[in-house]
């Protein structure tokens, strides 16, 4: 079987310079179907990747959770087994706090169906373990997307739901707020459409938090105060085509615009949007829907 290579950033990872230039591009070959998940800088020209491989899998049909540290140049420090199993691939996510240390967000769905979040060194040596729960009453299980350090030490985890909190719906987006030793202060659960999924989560400026995610064929945003409530929301986009949209979020700038991202249209041949809107919500400029998935996509 022709083994899949796993790429750092998904396909390949790349240092670029001038947002041209490539240094260098290098894959990692650890097992048949290998995936990086996430990366953060450590800081000391390393980075550290969270991956998922069936070689640290309990079972062939499950994939297990690595922790690849490679160079500046790109070469692999370590690979480290975190003992986690998962059955996706699109809900393993990760954060850096203000001491240096990493925060991972995992759905486990061999052992239990939990959102765990590890603790992790660089050295990727787990510091704690601590687990999500759905505390609804019809929502079900917890798929994490994203998780967020905050600068109170506080944690944010988005993601949605199996089932949902309104009749006739199928996925509620959740957020969950954690403290730094784990104990969850609060979940909300939030309904725009039939299919609300949460993909993306960040701090603000006046201490709120930003939340995006998909409702079917629409991209919405919102502003929540620190308990979860709504301040604002707003469908960005909405597919002409009136097919699923899946890893779509909306990233608040520094300039107050917002950059939405559509990461893949299910039509076929599959598709993809990106889109500027101003303050207003005004559409600044977009690039319609295109032939080609960027799913998941996430853009610095």
């Amino acid at each position: 079987m022709k083994k899949v290579l796993l790429m750092i950033f998904g396909i390949m990872y790349c240092i670029a310079l001038n947002g041209q230039t490539v240094m260098w591009e290098k894959a990692y070959n650890l097992q048949y179907a290998d995936f990086a998940d996430a990366i953060e800088s450590t800081g000391q020209g390393s980075y550290l990747s969270l991956c998922s491989s069936h070689k640290y899998g309990v079972v062939n049909s499950y994939m297990g959770v690595c922790a690849v540290k490679i160079n500046s140049l790109g070469d692999t420090v370590f690979v480290k087994d975190l003992n986690v199993s998962v059955g996706t691939l699109k809900n393993i996510s990760m954060t850096k706090d203000s001491f240096g240390n990493y925060w991972a967000a995992v759905n486990s769905w061999y052992f239990d169906y939990l959102v765990h979040v590890l603790k992790l060194d660089s050295n990727g040596v787990v510091l704690a373990h601590y687990t999500i729960d759905d505390v609804s009453v019809s929502a079900g299980v917890l798929y994490s997307s994203r998780i967020k350090f905050l600068p109170d030490g506080d944690l944010l985890i988005v993601g949605q739901t199996l089932g949902s909190s309104v009749s006739g719906m199928i996925h509620d987006a959740f957020v969950t707020r954690m403290s730094g030793t784990g104990i969850v202060k609060w979940t909300r659960y939030y309904n725009l459409g039939y299919y609300t999924e949460g993909y993306y989560v960040e701090g603000m400026a006046n201490g709120h938090y930003w939340v995006s995610g998909s409702a079917y064929s629409d991209i919405w945003g919102m502003e929540l105060d620190t308990s979860g409530n709504v301040v604002r929301e707003h469908i960005f986009y909405s597919t002409p085509t009136y097919a699923k949209i899946n890893g779509a979020y909306v990233q608040q700038l520094p300039n107050q615009k917002y950059l939405v991202i559509g990461g893949s249209v299910w039509t076929n041949p599959v598709r993809r949007y990106v889109g500027l809107y101003d303050s207003n919500y005004n559409l600044v400029w977009q690039q319609p829907e295109q032939v080609g998935n960027c799913f998941p996509a996430y853009i610095t």
